[in-house]
């Protein structure tokens, strides 16, 4: 492991020693192959950033986190392509300075996916530092249309409810026009043009109008 101390000092603010024992507790590195089971949850999740944690818990700690993260994913390789501590500090380092954007569920479901072989094998005396930060780059672009995906699925399903309640809520036109007079008649003295220029600014009372009778 990395010799980064995450002791917690005395001399800590409460909100920094409550945020550090958060992060330890919400986001441990032996529970990181789990979040590759929900890629959105991490991806639009309300976990902090590299950048937040390092703000409010210190630099050190940040890193110090992250080099735990790549230690679990190290012990997937092989004897031959055990990293170094001075190897995972520096790793750590590069992700932290390069990647502050991502979120800890993000690095952990990218380090998840490393070790599932999803971006490639990194071992057989290849288990170099910038042959893992290379690979941050092709998650980020399956981030992208991971994304794009569920929000094309997402806005699916709602033109597909829009469509359903139009269709329930649907009348004829005779049925239409029957109530456009009816209305008419009611507020502007029977004048057609006044009352569909009014439904035209207006139409959730025509809406309840149309319920209601």
């Amino acid at each position: 492991m990395a010799n980064i101390s995450t002791t917690y000092s005395t001399d800590l603010p409460t909100a920094t020693t409550k945020a550090r024992e958060y992060i330890t507790e919400k986001y441990p590195s032996y529970v990181q192959t789990l979040f590759a089971a929900r890629p959105l949850q991490c991806y639009m999740g309300n976990a902090p950033t590299l950048m937040r944690v390092g703000r409010e818990c210190g630099d050190k700690f940040a890193v110090a986190w992250l080099c735990k993260q790549i230690h679990e994913y190290v012990k997937t390789l092989s004897t031959a392509d055990q990293f170094t501590a001075p190897d995972i500090q520096n790793l750590a380092l590069v992700i932290y300075s390069a990647y502050p954007s991502l979120n800890l569920e993000e690095v952990m479901l990218f380090f998840s996916r490393l070790a599932a072989g999803i971006y490639g094998i990194v071992g057989y005396s290849n288990a170099r530092g910038e042959n893992i930060t290379a690979r941050i780059r092709q998650f980020l672009e399956d981030r992208r249309r991971e994304i794009e995906r569920y929000e094309r699925e997402r806005e699916r399903m709602e033109r597909a409810a829009e469509e359903e309640h139009r269709r329930k809520h649907a009348i004829s036109h005779q049925e239409y026009k029957r109530m456009l007079a009816a209305f008419a008649a009611e507020r502007f003295g029977g004048d057609e043009d006044k009352a569909q220029e009014y439904i035209a600014t207006h139409p959730t009372e025509f809406q309840r109008n149309k319920t209601a009778k």
